[in-house]
């Protein structure tokens, strides 16, 4: 597998008034493999896979899908590659 098959997340950080979301996440998916996201209710696992799919842009941070930074890419072309079920 190339080193462009994955989606990585870099140093996301992502917050609304009065409250810190996310703060400095890193998570690199590769192609073709199952990764499960655990962690208890309210510590910012659905608003990182928002992030990851493009639906909502972080404060900061590297979101890169195929070395390509996600917000470049049109809807179309974003949505082609990644696949998100709330």
């Amino acid at each position: 597998m190339k080193k462009d098959d994955s989606m990585v997340l870099d140093s996301i950080f992502f917050s609304v008034p009065a409250l810190k979301i996310l703060s400095g996440v890193y998570l690199e998916l590769h192609h073709g493999t199952i990764t499960a996201l655990i962690g208890r209710n309210g510590s910012g696992k659905s608003t990182l896979l928002k992030i990851a799919s493009g639906q909502i842009k972080a404060n900061s941070g590297i979101t890169m899908i195929e070395g390509k930074r996600i917000h470049s890419k049109s809807l179309r072309e974003r949505f082609r590659r990644i696949g998100y079920l709330p």
